[in-house]
């Protein structure tokens, strides 16, 4: 009997052992998949991860060039390129029903705003797609709970800093491009005892939205100021062209 539990323990130790080699090679790309399968489900627009780097024992590391598409019927490639995004997780909290994120920083992210469309711009038309989704999701019951099996998440802290507006618009050739103003996020989840990973999308890229949407209509308001600004001056020289030509013509008439 002791060698058939010895024998028992050996078996145990090793699925252990094989379990955790499997993770510990396999866990950035088992990342990388679930991003590009999972995120275009809610985002309906294409999903790309350039590569993870997450240590299994630390809970620490980071991911790189994580890029959303733009919706259907914007001329932008992307909406968003996330750049480096640095995350810190409670490893204990990895095999329980929510998984705690201590902090999320994503650093110097490109966001491109382009207005137009039914929604109103390319960003609100992401927010639409979330929203949609959100509500279409099978076992739903209320925002912030998750869809079936899937887990739940909190974040303690989610900042996003360094980032850039690029404005595009039919006014400039070029787009504008401006300062996103730093975003915090704290206690993500935390009230409801955890949220679904498509609810924490959908508040992070609506606070996105609502600082580029500002910071384009700025953008957008200068340029018409400048515009119109050059449209005068044009109105004032060709006025003066006129009135010079007028006065030429009068001399003609009368002699110099």
């Amino acid at each position: 009997m002791k060698k058939i539990l010895m024998g028992l323990v050996g078996l145990v130790l090793v699925a252990v052992i094989g379990v955790v080699a499997f993770l510990y090679f396999n866990l950035n790309g088992l990342i990388k998949q679930g991003i590009e399968e999972f995120a275009p489900r809610y985002t309906k627009t294409d999903v790309s991860l350039g590569s993870a780097s997450v240590s299994i024992f630390s809970g620490e590391g980071g991911l790189s060039d994580l890029v959303i598409g733009n919706p259907q019927g914007y001329k932008s490639a992307e909406a968003f390129s996330l750049g480096d995004i640095n995350v810190a997780v409670d490893t204990a909290s990895i095999t329980t029903d929510t998984i705690i994120i201590k902090s999320l920083d994503i650093v110097a992210p490109a966001v491109t705003y382009e207005p137009g469309g039914k929604a109103g711009s390319n960003l609100q038309q992401l927010v639409k797609n979330l929203q949609q989704s959100s509500k279409s999701s099978p076992g739903k019951q209320e925002a912030g709970e998750s869809t079936g099996g899937e887990k739940k998440v909190i974040i303690d802290r989610l900042t996003i800093r360094d980032g850039k507006v690029a404005v595009v618009t039919p006014l400039s050739k070029e787009p504008l491009t401006a300062d996103l103003p730093k975003i915090e996020l704290t206690d993500v989840g935390r009230k409801q005892g955890g949220t679904s990973s498509a609810e924490v999308l959908k508040q992070v890229i609506e606070k996105v939205t609502a600082s580029a949407s500002k910071v384009a209509q700025v953008s957008l308001d200068d340029l018409k100021d400048k515009a119109g600004e050059m449209a005068k001056e044009k109105a004032g020289e060709a006025v003066g062209g006129l009135q010079e030509k007028a006065g030429e013509k009068l001399k003609g008439l009368f002699g110099n």
